[in-house]
């Protein structure tokens, strides 16, 4: 069952504290900086791009392989997420009505949500590796 925004407890957002925060500096990104803050941008994706990565490199079920595919998984994972989310907001602004509230509630709630699907998915990874690493 996938947990609701609702239901987070504080150890779950405290532990997801760098995800929901890599989030919300991408999302918030595209709309508060000017074109000329390609340096700030380009530091606040790294960021979550790295966030994202060691999240998932750092998983139960990847300590199985080698650190060569830890890190490829983990890219891949990392990008597919980030690049993936902001597909959906860029196909959504078009698709929103001009009013930069709803934007930001799109934004803010589909992230959420995100985060809480990815969380849940590697927690169901996690449960299905054997425990005898």
């Amino acid at each position: 069952m996938i947990t609701g925004l609702c239901h987070l407890g504080f150890e779950t957002v405290a532990y997801n504290m760098p995800l929901i925060d890599n989030y919300i500096v991408c999302f918030t990104t595209c709309r508060l900086l000017s074109p000329s803050d390609h340096v700030v941008a380009s530091c606040l994706w790294l960021n979550a791009h790295l966030g994202t990565g060691i999240y998932i490199f750092s998983r139960e079920h990847m300590r199985k392989t080698t650190t060569y595919y830890r890190v490829v998984y983990s890219v891949f994972g990392s990008a597919i997420f980030n690049f993936g989310s902001v597909l959906l907001w860029a196909i959504a602004k078009k698709l929103l009505p001009r009013n930069d509230i709803a934007r930001i509630a799109f934004g803010l709630s589909s992230g959420l949500c995100f985060l809480s699907v990815g969380h849940e998915y590697l927690k169901f990874v996690d449960s299905q590796v054997d425990r005898e690493i």
